[in-house]
């Protein structure tokens, strides 16, 4: 299979083995996916909850030293500002770790993390069409459009950075809170203008899992959006007991209707650790 779930994640990530590894953790109401990449550096995509206290010492950081990281984050990804996606980072540089490089989207001020520079060696801007080559694995930044960030990026819903993260195989594709009619709706319009296109083609048809955008919101994943993504085997929604309705049944309708996927909810099931060639 190309897609391995990990049974003894700590086994396959404490070594380089050419293989990006992701695990979807379970932080309740928010977002936190921690990345070993190919050559044993350790990346992160937002961590934060809003029904977890203290996430980043009590969920996260097991897990980073659980893998072995040795106390840094070499990549740290921030989709957007809202403290369901950051309130662990500070929970974490209390604890001692390092963060190499911080990577945002809007001016740092909206993160409040401006007390820990400290421990934050640089920080880097994405926007849309931006890239990162992290050995053997792309990091493609699908927005914001520098437009949006120019109309003035506060890091909300729809100015979350949307990531997609690939091998020369397969590609994980992270929606932030993204919405279906913003953000998704726009980037659906440019895949469909590409579609003839073989190279952008290649993009979407390497995404083989999906990190659902805002929990699961009835606002998410649409059936034109996910008609774009032909290869698509797996669907993360990282939620927890909330008073929203995430994960809406309309979104996990229009998922279950993806011929051959598997939709794995963090509030049902808990954490998910997979492998990409």
């Amino acid at each position: 299979m190309l897609l391995l779930p990990v049974l003894l994640a700590f086994l396959l990530c404490r070594y380089p083995d050419g293989r990006l590894h992701a695990a979807f953790l379970d932080v309740g109401q928010g977002d936190c996916s921690v990345l070993r990449l190919p050559d044993g550096r350790v990346g992160m995509i937002d961590c934060g909850s809003s029904s977890v206290l203290d996430v980043g010492s009590r969920r996260v950081a097991p897990y980073l030293d659980y893998i072995g990281c040795g106390g840094k984050i070499d990549f740290l990804w921030l989709s957007h500002a809202d403290s369901d996606h950051t309130s662990g980072i500070g929970d974490l540089l209390e604890e001692g770790y390092v963060i190499d490089t911080l990577i945002l989207s809007s001016d740092i001020s909206y993160y409040g993390l401006e007390s820990y520079m400290g421990q934050i060696n640089r920080i880097l801007y994405m926007k849309s069409g931006d890239s990162m080559r992290l050995g053997r694995v792309n990091c493609d930044c699908l927005w914001p459009d520098s437009c949006r960030i120019a109309d003035g990026n506060t890091g909300e819903n729809d100015d979350s950075m949307v990531l997609l993260l690939s091998t020369d195989r397969q590609g994980i594709l992270y929606m932030g809170d993204a919405t279906s009619d913003g953000v998704e709706q726009v980037l659906t319009e440019r895949w469909l203008q590409a579609s003839k296109d073989s190279e952008k083609r290649a993009q979407t048809e390497s995404i083989t899992v999906l990190k659902v955008a805002h929990h699961g919101s009835a606002y998410s994943s649409s059936d034109a959006f996910l008609s774009c993504l032909p290869n698509l085997k797996l669907a993360v929604i990282s939620c927890g007991k909330n008073n929203y309705g995430h994960p809406a049944s309309e979104t996990l309708h229009r998922l279950e209707a993806v011929e051959g996927i598997t939709i794995h909810v963090t509030w049902w099931e808990g954490a998910e650790i997979l492998s990409v060639r």
